[in-house]
């Protein structure tokens, strides 16, 4: 065999190195191929170590970036209705703001999206408004606009005034917590299908709205007028502060120097009072003017609108002069309103007029007529315009004749805005009784919608199942007195009511009262005895004894130095309804040193007031104005008893160490917040421990509730141990696997056709899931009865382990992490409705295990009822292949530490492939 040379380097090759050539050429193609795919191997790593992780974090919601999104916040007269991003109004005008939403992310749902406004504080003659829209995983948002006033004046949120607005334009009621902390429209997905609105309202200057922390006060007109006595009556609402009200009363309209009666407390609740005081030693044929008035914990003074009225007597002005009565306005608008009176001559030609104005000093007159000399009352009508809108004015009828001039009494109603239609008011006043009947009373304000009235009673609280009184009141702004008159009651026998009141935005029941009718001996009024009084160094302790004679009486005492002026009035307390004698004790303070006083005693019920004799004592010479008890009421809380699902008697026991001491009772859901407060009582100036106890109502069912015992005195406030109660589930729920559903059990509803025909059921769309799934669950609601259903509320409790993502229906509030809350409010006759929730199940939900969910709905139908439905769905055994790697993958690219120690070896695993590797040797 020949050796063959190469042309270019003249080196002999033998055969074999040609195989060696060839496979090092495939084995240099082999390395390059490796090296390419070790190079995209470690390059995706690489990528998806670093960047996917990165880019997850940037898959957040956001807010309001689209170009067709309207702005986020937007502002307006409430009527004509102009949005912009300023506004010039007038005191007294109602502002409207408007919040837009809207999630502009492709598929990231803004986890737990929250809503907030901030209103100003204090008076300026602008306003900057601002408001936010955040999640826990978006950037905020906010949005600002101006309000222009025409003077330096307040701007205040309008309790009850927030609404959300979903897509489709429908309106659901929201908690008034959008300038103070803000409001949850829940999980918000991405999307059009998402956007959505929430409005609410501002007050300028203090027309009917008030700043939180400030009492609002309501003078309503007298009641029970007779010759020599008369009932005010008025509704405040303490707005979170410790309140203080008593009346001013004189025969002066600007009650320069005025008479102060029927000083109580009534708490630092937020809900309305009614407060009643009784009014004795009046003088007939006399007008005489009052109003409320309200005292913070500040001291602050808030003065109720002042009103009159006229003491009965012979001819009211005089012999021949004319008897005339103002009565309430009608066809109130924005701008206009028919003032109404009723006049009799009495014989002798008279005219007529109304004065009106926007202060109790009046200033207009309108609607000059002639009468004629009759001998019966005439209806006189006059129609006023060019008022102001959302404005108080006053008025009263006038009639003259040659006998001389009289004047109704002093009213007042409010103008309407346009647009402000709201639910009504309503409230209950206490009822005038008889042996087998009673009348009953109430305020309404139809707030500028036409409104129906009626009463519920019965003889029970918890049981009002009989109603009276069907009325309709025109779309007026102003209150209206309403009564309903009972027969063929039983006598001496207890008997509850409520006003409830209705127009086309809403239902509102008043509070609930009681009244005892009389037996066959209670046809006077209660029997009083004045005491001696004891005289000490630094106080008068005064006493008496009273029986109610079966009939609701309050009692006070009247004092004074000469027993024609006894103008001084303490003391006034509830006495009950019994028919045994009661010992009534009040110690008096701030009096002069070295004085002969007289004083007695005044109790009065539905059927009159008594007084007691008048007696005398000499103050001490060590009596002074300056020296009083420092001590402060002794409190301590007892355990809750007779508790039910929705109900439960609460309270303790209070030594009022011989000083006037009014007691409550606080409770709520949380510890830190005991928001509900009963009503404020009286309790007395005993030296020793009296129980103190109230029940309280519409208590959710299977929750626990914090209570406590308060009380006040001159010297302070003191508040009892905190304790706990826990309200059992309403009957036995039936526990339901999978996608079945189970309509829940009922309690407490009015009756039972109601309950039978309104249900609850839930089901999910799978039977089987994984840990990682998305299960929907649907809760139904339907009621087939022919009654309207009120104060809804739909709660859907998630167990752990899994984690809520959406819902059809919005807004949706969360009570706690677990808790789905769906204000339903209204259901109407025959309505029903689907929410379709959807919910992930965790990667870490157990296998094998049984999450359940739980469903509740509350109502009221007349009183409260409740409906609860329990679904079970099981996670299969093993989780997917799939969930095991996407658990894995999160677990590494989701830390950054993770991320910078791959790269590190990523990268020196390319040092040392390409860099590092040697030469094949080739022999």
């Amino acid at each position: 065999m020949k050796w063959r040379q190469t042309p270019f380097d003249g080196q002999v090759i033998k055969p074999y190195n040609i195989k060696v050539q060839k496979l090092t050429k495939i084995s240099k193609n082999m390395k390059s191929l490796m090296q390419k795919i070790t190079v995209g191997s470690l390059s995706a790593m690489l990528f998806a170590g670093i960047f996917i992780p990165a880019s997850s974090a940037f898959a957040a919601a956001s807010f309001n970036n689209d170009p067709l999104d309207k702005p986020t916040l937007r502002v307006s007269k409430i009527s004509p209705t102009s949005w912009g991003t300023s506004v010039s109004v007038n005191n007294g005008d109602i502002v409207s703001f408007d919040v837009y939403f809207h999630n502009t992310a492709i598929n990231e749902t803004a986890q737990q999206t929250t809503i907030t406004a901030v209103l100003p504080t204090g008076s300026a003659t602008n306003h900057n408004v601002t408001a936010t829209i955040s999640a826990t995983n978006a950037s905020s948002v906010s949005g600002s606009v101006t309000v222009n006033l025409s003077s330096s004046q307040t701007l205040t949120y309008r309790t009850g005034s927030t609404k959300f607005y979903d897509h489709n334009g429908t309106m659901s009621p929201m908690s008034d917590g959008i300038a103070s902390g803000g409001i949850s429209i829940g999980n918000l997905p991405a999307g059009w299908l998402s956007q959505g609105h929430v409005t609410f309202q501002a007050q300028v200057g203090g027309q009917s709205g008030t700043t939180s922390g400030t009492p609002a006060v309501l003078t309503s007109a007298a009641t029970n007028v007779a010759e020599n006595t008369a009932t005010l009556n008025a509704s405040v609402n303490p707005n979170g502060t410790n309140t203080t009200v008593y009346f001013q009363y004189g025969t002066d309209n600007n009650l320069t120097t005025p008479t102060i009666f029927g000083n109580q407390t009534i708490g630092n609740g937020t809900t309305n009072v009614n407060v009643i005081a009784y009014l004795g030693n009046l003088t007939a044929n006399t007008t005489y003017y009052y109003r409320a008035v309200a005292q913070d914990a500040s001291g602050n003074i808030i003065n109720g609108g002042t009103l009159s009225f006229v003491t009965n007597g012979n001819g009211q002005g005089g012999l021949g002069s004319p008897t005339a009565t103002s009565n309430a306005a009608t066809n109130i608008t924005q701008n206009s309103a028919t003032l109404n009176a009723s006049v009799n001559p009495n014989g002798v030609n008279t005219t007529v007029w109304f004065e009106y104005g926007s202060t109790s000093n009046l200033g207009s007159t309108i609607g000059n007529q002639t009468i004629g000399s009759g001998n019966t009352a005439t209806n006189i009508t006059t129609m006023v315009t060019g008022l102001n809108g959302m404005t108080n004015y006053y008025y009263q009828v006038v009639a003259q004749n040659a006998n001389g001039t009289v004047r109704g009494a002093l009213l007042n109603f409010t103008t309407t805005q346009s647009g402000s239609n709201s639910a009504p008011l309503a409230f209950s006043n206490a009822a005038s009784t008889g042996q087998t009947g009673a009348t009953l009373n109430a305020t309404v304000s139809p707030n500028n919608a036409t409104t129906i009235a009626w009463f519920e009673w019965g003889t029970s609280q918890t049981n009002l199942n009989s109603s009276i009184g069907h009325q309709t009141l025109n779309s007026s702004g102003t209150f209206a007195n309403i009564t309903g008159y009972l027969s063929g009651l039983t006598q001496n026998n207890v008997y509850y009511f409520r006003v409830v009141a209705q127009n086309a935005y809403g239902t509102t029941y008043g509070n609930t009262l009681s009244f005892m009718t009389s037996n066959t001996s209670s046809t006077q009024g209660p029997t009083v005895y004045t005491n001696a009084a004891a005289v000490m160094s630094n106080i008068v302790s005064l006493s008496a004894t009273i029986n109610p004679n079966g009939s609701n009486t309050s009692a006070w005492f009247e004092y004074g130095t000469n027993t024609s002026s006894l103008s001084s009035a303490v003391g006034y307390q509830s006495m009950g309804s019994g028919n045994s004698s009661i010992s009534f004790n009040y110690n008096l303070t701030n009096i002069s040193p070295n004085t002969l006083y007289y004083y007695r005693v005044a109790a009065q019920n539905s059927n009159g007031i008594n007084y007691g004799s008048i007696l005398s004592f000499n103050s001490s010479s060590q009596t002074s104005s300056n020296v009083n008890s420092n001590a402060t009421p002794v409190t301590v809380t007892t355990n809750a008893s007779a508790v039910t699902s929705t109900s439960a008697l609460i309270g303790g026991t209070v030594n009022a160490n011989g000083i006037p001491t009014t007691a409550w009772v606080e409770w709520g859901e949380n510890i830190n917040s005991l928001a509900n407060k009963t009503i404020t009582d009286s309790i007395g100036q005993n030296s020793y421990a009296v129980t103190h106890k109230k029940y309280v109502y519409s208590l959710t069912p299977a929750t626990i509730y914090y209570f406590r015992i308060a009380a006040q005195n001159v010297n302070g406030t003191s508040y009892g141990n905190t304790l706990v109660f826990v309200t059992p589930a309403v009957g036995a729920a039936s526990t339901v696997n999978n996608s079945q559903s189970n309509t829940g059990s009922s309690a407490d509803t009015s009756n039972d056709s109601v309950a039978e025909a309104v249900s609850l059921t839930a089901s999910f769309d799978k039977d089987s899931v994984k840990a990682g799934d998305t299960v929907k669950l649907k809760v139904s609601y339907k009621n087939d009865s022919d009654s309207n259903l009120s104060n809804a509320i739909l709660r859907v409790f998630i167990p752990n382990d899994t984690d809520f993502q959406k819902s059809n229906i919005m807004p949706v509030t969360f009570e706690g992490n677990n808790i789905l809350k769906y204000e339903i409010g209204k259901i109407s006759a025959k309505g029903q409705k689907d929410y379709e929730i959807e919910i992930k199940i965790s990667e870490n939900a157990k296998t094998d295990s049984e999450l359940k969910f739980s469903s509740s709905l509350t109502f009221k139908n007349g009183k409260a009822g409740t409906l609860n439905t329990d679904s079970v769905l099981k996670v299969d055994s093993g989780s997917s292949l799939a969930a095991s790697v996407s658990s894995t993958a999160k677990w590494i690219f989701g830390n950054w530490m993770i991320d910078l120690a791959l790269a590190m070896l990523i990268g020196f695993g390319i040092y040392m492939f390409f860099f590092r590797a040697k030469s094949v040797s080739v022999i």
